[in-house]
């Protein structure tokens, strides 16, 4: 009597066939799996807190606060917020006003402001204006930074720039941004990024 009977022959190939569907899937999966993470990986955002004393571009003294995109997908920054000897602040003149004086500041730039205007100058000549940006909702293109903050060294910033020089290494930023994805993160210490569900609606 033969072992393979042609019951026998249907069945081992029926079991054959879906042991092949089975590898077939398995690939598939590995393949799609594979392809989400390419897909992560060029849509990660990598954002961080950087700041500097000196312009690189002239090599003059001037203190530039920025938010560097690291990584390579672009990142939209929903929250920001400073800490500062255990205060929390969400705008960069908030948390000025408290450490720097920033409101002497102003108001030395605001008669500088006001001679100008009386011999038909502007703004941009002022010797030490400050700059600053907004962050909440701007969207930092990968391997980016945005600037939310340049302050040269002047005559009217001299002060204001000591100060800020002195305290800026007390300064902890943070900011909360989402890739394309929809992904969302914290910025962490270290580099390392804290995934959250989302993002806090600054207003």
């Amino acid at each position: 009597m033969k072992f393979f009977t042609q019951e026998r022959l249907n069945l081992l190939i029926a079991i054959c066939a879906v042991l092949i569907s089975g590898a077939s899937f398995y690939a598939t999966y590995l393949q799609a799996n594979a392809a989400e993470k390419q897909v992560h990986a060029m849509t990660l955002p990598l954002v961080n807190f950087e700041n500097s004393n000196l312009d690189s571009g002239n090599r003059s003294p001037q203190i530039t606060f920025s938010l560097k995109n690291s990584g390579i997908g672009p990142a939209l920054v929903q929250a920001f917020e400073i800490e500062y000897k255990g205060e929390t602040y969400r705008d960069i003149n908030s948390l000025l006003s408290t450490c720097c004086n920033y409101d002497k500041y102003r108001e030395t730039l605001r008669a500088a402001t006001n001679n100008f205007s009386e011999v038909g100058g502007h703004m941009g000549e002022i010797d030490g204006a400050m700059i600053t940006s907004n962050v909440v909702n701007s969207i930092i293109p990968g391997q980016s930074s945005l600037d939310f903050m340049t302050l040269p060294y002047g005559n009217t910033s001299r002060e204001l720039w000591e100060t800020i020089n002195r305290e800026r290494i007390r300064f902890s930023v943070k900011t909360c941004y989402c890739s394309l994805l929809g992904e969302c993160y914290w910025s962490g210490s270290g580099g390392v990024p804290a995934e959250t569900k989302s993002c806090p609606r600054d207003t």
